[in-house]
C-alpha cells in the first residue's frame, strides 16, 4: 500500500518534471527559474516567492468517485483494501513582473501535451 509515501512521491515528481524543463530552457532570460514544492507551513514565509518560479502546493485529497466501484471489486479478490486517489495542486507562477509570470508558465514541459520546440 502506498500511503503518504505515495502521495508525497506524485508531489516530488511534478517538482522533478517542471525542474528538469526549466533547465533544458530558462523560460526568463539570465535568470534561475526553479519550481518547489510546497507545505501550508511555508506560505507564510518570504522565501517561498520564488522569482522567477513556481510554487507546487497539494491542496485537497479525495478519493476518486469514477474508480472507487472498480477498485473495490479487486479489492474482493485480493482481500485488500484499494483506495484510488484524486490529488489536487495549486501551481503559482511568481516573477518580477508579468511577463516573466507568462514566461514562467509558458516554459516546455509546463503544459501537458507541449510540442513547442525547445531549440
Amino acid at each position: 500500500m502506498a500511503g503518504f509515501d505515495g502521495i508525497a512521491s506524485v508531489g516530488r515528481s511534478i517538482e522533478l518534471v517542471l525542474n528538469t524543463g526549466y533547465q533544458a530552457v530558462e523560460p526568463v532570460p539570465e535568470e534561475k527559474t526553479e519550481a518547489m514544492l510546497v507545505r501550508t507551513e511555508d506560505i507564510d514565509l518570504p522565501s517561498v516567492a520564488l522569482r522567477p518560479g513556481l510554487s507546487i502546493l497539494l491542496y485537497r485529497v479525495d478519493f476518486d468517485k469514477t474508480m472507487r466501484a472498480s477498485w473495490a471489486a479487486v479489492s474482493s479478490e485480493d482481500g485488500r483494501a484499494h483506495l484510488p486517489l484524486d490529488l489536487h495542486y495549486l501551481l503559482t507562477a511568481w516573477g518580477d513582473n508579468a511577463e516573466h509570470v507568462f514566461l514562467v508558465t509558458d516554459a516546455p514541459g509546463c503544459r501537458p501535451g507541449d510540442e513547442r520546440r525547445t531549440g
